[in-house]
């Protein structure tokens, strides 16, 4: 009971908190336009521009590439573990899970609590997360020779403007599709798995993933 009423008062005293910063943050916002500048954004007190930016950029390269601003609502009390095979069974149950994998990843009630209510935070999580995919998309280019240096890619097909060869390749074709099985049957691709087996509780454990991590 005790520790019931200590919970409660946690969370009552993390909601004060953030109703206060919030409002400090309007007031922020209000200065600021009524002397014409924009720079509010800088003093707002429920974004730490530093932390937004690392957390974002990890996000985009670790987790999901393309976060949208549904991802931040609350997630669904039933919703499947991010991790379980399950949620893996098709791209409608791996998109279902986004939300829930997004709020564990936060894993910090008060940035739960911004990412679901408040629209400043989320706009800025997702504008960092665009721009680290730029950048990790850009550097995984330059680096391919090295991440996928196992799978022996000629040179020819690295090029931007290798498009034909690329769309032609036997090799590139085992990597993005399983034999006999046209690609919309299965939501990932064989390069997602160790050796390129179809084994839905080792995705993600291939031998390229940890490359891009270690590059980007």
């Amino acid at each position: 009971m005790v520790q019931e009423q200590n919970q409660q008062v946690i969370s009552h005293n993390s909601k004060l908190r953030n109703e206060n910063a919030k409002l400090k943050s309007e007031l922020a916002l209000a200065r600021q336009t009524k002397t014409g500048r924009n720079s509010a954004i800088a003093h707002d007190p429920l974004l730490n521009d530093e932390l937004i930016r690392k957390m974002a950029k990890k996000y985009a390269i670790t987790v999901y590439p393309w976060p949208t601003s549904d991802l931040f609502t609350s997630p669904p009390k039933d919703s499947l573990d991010p991790e379980c095979p399950e949620r893996f069974k098709d791209v409608s149950t791996f998109e279902a899970g986004l939300i829930k994998e997004l709020h564990c990843f936060l894993d910090d009630r008060e940035l739960r609590e911004r990412a679901a209510n408040y629209a400043p935070f989320r706009k800025a999580f997702i504008r960092q997360a665009k721009q680290g995919r730029t950048a990790a998309v850009s550097t995984v280019r330059g680096c391919a020779p090295m991440i996928l240096a196992e799978v022996d890619v000629p040179a020819s097909l690295l090029p931007t403007q290798a498009n034909d060869l690329r769309r032609n390749s036997t090799l590139l074709k085992n990597l993005l599709e399983f034999p006999g099985s046209p690609a919309v049957s299965h939501p990932f691709s064989p390069i997602f798995y160790p050796n390129q087996v179809h084994d839905n509780t080792k995705l993600f454990m291939n031998e390229f993933q940890t490359k891009v991590w270690y590059f980007t």
